[in-house]
């Protein structure tokens, strides 16, 4: 089965980035809560975690797996990254690296960033290069902003809203 949304999340650091031993390093829930929503909406979902702790080789396997002409979305949540001195928790070129790839896959697929961190992403950590291949940053929990906005991508239409 096709993979309409791809959602690269990565672990749920928040003690570690906030020097507080006790919080171990685990999945982070808000992507799997979307996808769980996106698929109770009819999208087929499918989350990776941890992707800041892939080689650019596996990644780019990744996306070749997943990643296909049915594909809309291409997601980064942005809200726990382990490493917030690079954009995405990767470096630049590793994460234009993965969009291009999923491009090559896919020229109209939609690169989303979202998060309750999602600003921070921006500027300057994001130079222009990477910023032009981002096509909709959605702010904060996302469980019905996105099934939406999947929706209005899916009739083909331009899309009526901005979400930030």
């Amino acid at each position: 089965m096709d993979t309409e949304v791809l959602i690269f999340s990565d672990v749920n650091s928040s003690g570690h980035q906030h020097n507080i031993p006790s919080l171990p390093f685990s999945r982070y829930a808000g992507p799997h809560r979307l996808a769980t929503e996106l698929r109770d909406n009819g999208v087929t979902c499918r989350v990776i975690d941890y992707f800041t702790e892939f080689s650019l080789e596996q990644l780019t396997k990744i996306v070749e797996r997943f990643v296909s002409k049915k594909t809309l979305i291409v997601g980064f949540s942005c809200t726990f990254l382990r490493d917030r001195h690079e954009p995405l928790g990767r470096s630049q070129d590793s994460v234009l690296s993965i969009i291009k790839a999923c491009k090559k896959i896919n020229p109209y697929v939609h690169i989303v960033l979202g998060g309750a961190t999602v600003t921070q992403t921006g500027s300057p950590q994001l130079k222009l290069e990477l910023e032009k291949h981002i096509d909709f940053r959605l702010l904060g929990q996302c469980d019905y902003l996105l099934p939406q906005l999947v929706s209005q991508l899916k009739t083909g239409l331009p899309v009526k809203w901005t979400a930030t």
